[in-house]
């Protein structure tokens, strides 16, 4: 991407060094070292404090990396595991009912297997999102697009997350008990 060499462009015109950037940033020059060298990539702020320290628009400052974020935001790398999640939870729900009806524990072994597969996929999925900082990019291109942009989860995003899966699930077993009991 070009915001790394773009950074130590402008930094190195200002004359200043990592430490110093990041002191008036209010980072650890550690963070300017990981943005410089690829390994993070700044939140909507930093862009726009960079922005007004080096004297550029952020549009300049960013130069070539917005087709780039939203490729990686895009990127189907995940949605494998978003399906596999899916499939095999639905799944789950309805191997777990049948195998409680019965009192087989072949089902119920079944379930939990399946269960696990679910399980690792939405743990690929998260540590997927944290390696490309899909947060971040995320703010990025909404600032850039000129959209809303959000600092922090909201308490709808945790209601969205760890509230509405489970409820499926449990609206899955109750048609399978309802399918499978009559």
């Amino acid at each position: 991407m070009e915001l790394k060499s773009q950074i130590k462009k402008y930094r190195k015109t200002i004359n200043f060094s990592q430490e110093e950037l990041a002191e008036k940033l209010f980072v650890s020059r550690q963070t300017i070292s990981n943005w410089e060298n690829e390994k993070s990539y700044p939140d909507v702020h930093n862009l726009m404090m960079m922005s007004a320290l080096f004297h550029v628009s952020i549009d300049e400052l960013v130069k070539g990396d917005k087709e780039i974020l939203k490729k990686r935001v895009e990127e189907n790398h995940w949605n494998f595991w978003a399906n596999l999640m899916t499939i095999a939870s639905i799944l789950a729900g309805f191997v777990f009912v049948p195998a409680m009806l019965q009192s087989s524990i072949l089902l119920f072994v079944l379930a939990a297997l399946i269960y696990c597969i679910a399980l690792f996929s939405s743990i690929k999925i998260e540590i997927l999102k944290r390696k490309f900082h899909i947060k971040t990019y995320k703010q990025v291109i909404d600032f850039l697009e000129g959209k809303e942009i959000r600092k922090k989860s909201s308490v709808s995003d945790f209601i969205i997350t760890y509230l509405s899966f489970p409820l499926i699930i449990i609206v899955i077993c109750l048609l399978s008990y309802f399918i499978f009991n009559s």
